[in-house]
């Protein structure tokens, strides 16, 4: 009978193994508690709310709907699905010793003495040390996320501030918060937000004066100093930007990095006497060769469609040959360009189209010209031997300025630099000054300090430094001159750069990085430091540098004008198709719009009196004639002798002379209308040449014009017909023999005749 219970006894504890080891009783270094707590434990947790075996069942989310830390509502904590356990203190702390003991290492897994995991006390049971921990559990204490800054409530902050705006800047007192004595910037607005994020918040207590004399004696730059001060707990944190450097890292920890400095190369620029050849090319400069081949490009398309689309204009193009135009198209096109508009009058509409393109197009180029030249005028040509980058200073062998801090860095980078280290930032441009130095390693904000005149007044201002070594210069006023240092500026690429932080102990290192941070992430540090970079003194150096040197990138590309060229074309191109259309047509474009004069013969009135101003004028004579835009719609429209057009200019100009075209007899007889306004042109021009040879034509009796270009005469001296082609007899004579008048059916040119049948100058135009 004892034999078959203790079996079963057996048996059952078999059957309740699997069930025991489902149960995560945390890590082997910190295992849960396996014993049930006091029962005076057990009944502060039932006072409490909580179950009796609340945290006692090894790893467990026990506050999953619990209402006391308000896991039962719709947006439950982060904490609550996660599992923990209530852990004895004694087990969870790393012994060495016994680690050793057990032949581990830390950090190894042979003993639990050789590791640790994080624990806290906890706050639902009062009045007893009992501990709890997430991480024995494999989570993260969300339950209690100011488990790095508990021990930190209510403690004093000490701090060493150093002016260097924008980062910190004495000001005026600031009464909600006077614990700052007047100091604000970037990092003192992100420590402020940090010490007040506190319950209590911390109490910030200002040290006066930088590092302290003791450690000052034992580096040469201050900042390493104040470093040294915050390692053996003169002070819990330097407020400044420091570089942070492999020896000041040695030194002591930094919080999370909040910017970077930049590296440059600083160097006296001089401007050389520029060859003649220099000189010379500088005109040319603005635009880049791709631009002016495009410029020049466009100017001769634009001659093109000059002469395209206006030739036909006699005040624009008096010579007819075609090599005479288009020169005279290339003249207005360049002129105009150089001018800043349009040389000619163009008198149609695709040659006032084409003369809107051509100018927006100068009015572009040549403002883009003009800025773009300012800037280059004023530019010099080279460096001070040709200094453009550290490169050239190593290939010289120049003396290069650096600051001692960054020592380590710059030597390791350019080790075959002859460098001559300097204290301050500041003192690079009082050492050029000096011939210590021809050029100098400095960073951007400090860069700035030197154009804004700042190295010069702190050097006048320096009592350890004799005049001679202060390189003081004074204004007119006898005040420390600002521009003092504008013959300095940055040559070259990068040449390093380095982050900055600032020295914090290792009490406030998790607290203060957390919170600079968030403070990044957040953008309210950005902020910051754009609010006090105002308090930055503005350049005191021209906005142009008068020393920076022409590069290639100056000239404006060709692609800068693709638009404007877009735009000039499309004018111009429409212009060229019109005037195709009107080629083609015969008619202006006035008058297929319908915009013309009317039909009405009194439009061409004052075409007498040109022709007779051409007869008598020889110089004038050369001129070429041109049917006026009415007469040009009026022989469009007529294409033979009983046309509407030329039936109408026939009855005008009879009733303007007082009696009928033809006169008596046959008068008429044979007689054909020009076929179109070129034709007419052509015969116009023919009558003025003739009077520009010092021939009068005479359209009655026998003073025809003798030996008149295009005129024939009969045996009897009378004109017989005028020709305007080797085989185009338009002017025929009307009679048989014997001086009878010669009829011209031209009789639309001169509607302007007088009553008694007599011209201007006297000549007789009987028709």
């Amino acid at each position: 009978m004892a034999r078959r219970t203790a079996s079963l006894v057996a048996l059952l504890l078999v059957l309740a193994a699997p069930a025991r080891s489902q149960t995560n009783m945390g890590a082997f270094e910190c295992p849960c508690i396996s014993a049930p707590l006091s029962t005076t434990i057990q009944q502060a947790l039932t006072a409490a709310g909580m179950l009796t075996t609340y945290g006692q069942e090894g790893c467990k989310a026990y506050d999953q709907g619990a209402p006391q830390y308000g896991c039962n509502g719709p947006s439950p904590p982060s904490f609550c699905p996660r599992s923990w356990c209530y852990i004895d203190p004694a087990t969870c702390v790393m012994d060495e010793a016994a680690c050793a003991a057990a032949g581990g290492v830390v950090g190894g897994y042979v003993s639990p003495s050789c590791r640790d995991r994080s624990m806290a006390l906890s706050p639902t049971i009062q009045n007893f040390s009992i501990y709890y921990s997430y991480t024995t559990c494999g989570n993260l204490n969300t339950f209690a996320p100011e488990r790095f800054t508990d021990h930190l409530r209510g403690r004093n902050l000490i701090v060493a501030i150093d002016e260097v705006v924008p980062w910190t800047h004495l000001g005026e007192l600031d009464p909600a918060f006077p614990e700052w004595m007047g100091w604000e910037g970037a990092i003192i607005s992100t420590i402020n937000s940090i010490a007040n994020s506190f319950d209590p918040k911390l109490n910030v207590i200002i040290k006066n004066g930088w590092a302290t004399n003791r450690s000052r004696a034992l580096f040469s730059s201050s900042y390493t100093a104040c470093v040294h001060d915050v390692a053996v707990g003169e002070f819990d944190l330097c407020l400044a930007d420091f570089w942070v450097t492999t020896e000041r890292m040695a030194l002591n920890q930094f919080v999370t990095p909040f910017g970077t400095d930049l590296f440059y190369l600083i160097a006296r620029k001089e401007a050389p006497p520029e060859t003649f050849a220099e000189q010379m090319v500088k005109p040319f400069q603005p635009f880049s060769l791709e631009l002016w081949v495009l410029v020049i490009g466009f100017l001769l398309f634009a001659a093109f469609v000059m002469v395209m689309t206006d030739s036909h204009n006699l005040d624009d193009y008096a010579n007819e040959r075609l090599g005479a135009k288009l020169a005279k198209s290339l003249y207005f096109s360049f002129s105009g360009y150089v001018a800043g508009g349009s040389q000619n009058a163009a008198a149609s509409v695709p040659g006032r189209l084409a003369t809107i393109g051509f100018g927006w197009f100068v009015l572009i180029t040549l403002a883009s010209y003009t800025a773009n030249l300012a800037t280059i005028l004023v530019k010099r040509s080279s460096v001070n031997g040709g200094i453009n980058s550290i490169q050239d200073a190593l290939d010289q062998n120049l003396k290069i300025c650096g600051p001692i801090a960054v020592q380590g860095q710059l030597e390791a980078l350019y080790p075959q630099a002859r460098w001559v280290w300097h204290v301050g930032t500041g003192d690079a441009t009082r050492l050029m000054w000096s011939g210590e130095c021809d050029c100098a390693v400095s960073y951007q904000q400090s860069i700035k300090r030197m154009k804004s005149g700042v190295n010069n007044i702190q050097d006048c201002a320096n009592p350890n430094l004799t005049p001679e070594e202060s390189q003081c210069l004074l204004d007119e006023n006898g005040q420390p001159s600002r521009t003092r240092d504008c013959v300095f500026t940055q040559v070259g690429p990068l040449v390093m750069s380095i982050g900055l932080s600032f020295p914090v102990s290792e009490t406030w290192l998790h607290a203060m990085s957390h919170g600079m941070l968030r403070e990044l992430n957040t953008g309210a540090f950005e902020q910051a430091r754009q609010q006090f970079e105002e308090l930055i003194p503005a350049s005191a150096c021209p906005r142009v540098d008068p020393s920076a040197e022409f590069e290639e990138t100056d000239s404006l590309p060709a692609s800068s004008m693709y638009g404007t060229l877009l735009v000039s074309c499309i004018f111009m191109v429409v212009g060229l198709l019109l005037a195709a259309v009107e080629h083609f047509t015969g008619q202006t474009i006035q008058y297929l719009i319908r915009m013309g004069d009317e039909e009405d013969a009194d439009h061409v009135a004052g075409i007498v009196d040109d022709i007779e101003e051409k007869i008598a004028t020889p110089q004038l004579g050369r001129r070429r004639l041109m049917p006026s835009r009415s007469m040009r719609r009026q022989f469009s429209q007529g294409s033979s002798p009983t046309s509407r057009g030329f039936e109408r200019m026939t009855s005008a100009a009879s009733s303007r002379m007082g009696g009928s075209v033809g006169g008596e007899g046959d008068r008429g007889a044979g007689a054909a209308p020009p076929k179109d306004f070129r034709q007419m042109e052509h015969a116009l021009n023919t009558l003025a040449h003739s009077g520009a040879r010092g021939r009068s034509p005479d359209f009655a009796g026998s003073n025809g014009v003798s030996g008149g270009h295009n005129h024939q005469h009969d045996s009897d001296g009378h004109r017989a017909k005028l020709v305007l082609g080797p085989d185009e007899p338009v002017l025929q004579n009307g009679a048989d023999e014997g001086p009878h008048e010669v009829h011209v059916p031209l009789v639309s040119f001169f509607p302007r005749a007088s009553e008694n049948g007599h011209g201007r100058n006297g000549h007789r135009l009987q028709i």
